[in-house]
């Protein structure tokens, strides 16, 4: 498991062939994939914590946009905006899973992980003409006018 995650942030590569970036949804998934890993003695309990605490740590230092949404993707080193034309609803939602299932499963990090959730506010995505959340997020224009191919 090792391989697919940078040394120096904790979070995962987006590929196996260890690209520079990552994203949010990898990220989610990775969380909640140690969460599990440790409760179930796949991996040791020390270690499972000590992944989601690397990987904590990054997300507190993750560029965000709308005041409170992380980007969705990032240098997996540097944690540089690696796509500045838009963030999309659900790599933001497997974040969002990902550490919910951290803190149902390890409540010590509740704390920390409510910290990361509450600027999130979810109804600045949404379009209510419409009833859809809104998927693409310009940073240059810092405004929703992306549109994003197979989305309604």
């Amino acid at each position: 498991m090792s391989h697919f995650v940078s040394s120096g942030t904790g979070l995962p590569y987006d590929t196996s062939r260890r690209g520079p970036s990552t994203s949010a949804g990898n990220t989610g998934l990775y969380l909640a994939a140690c969460a599990v890993a440790g409760r179930t003695g796949l991996i040791a309990e020390p270690e499972a914590k000590s992944r989601i605490e690397a990987v904590l740590a990054s997300l507190e230092k993750w560029p965000r946009f709308l005041g409170g949404f992380p980007l969705t993707r990032v240098n997996v080193d540097t944690l540089a905006p690696t796509d500045t034309t838009f963030s999309t609803v659900e790599g933001l939602s497997q974040l969002t899973a990902g550490l919910l299932a951290v803190k149902g499963i390890i409540p010590a990090y509740a704390v920390r992980i409510d910290k990361l959730l509450t600027p999130m506010n979810w109804g600045d995505l949404y379009d209510p003409d419409r009833g859809l959340y809104k998927g693409g997020w310009s940073l240059i224009q810092k405004n929703f006018q992306v549109q994003q191919k197979g989305w309604l």
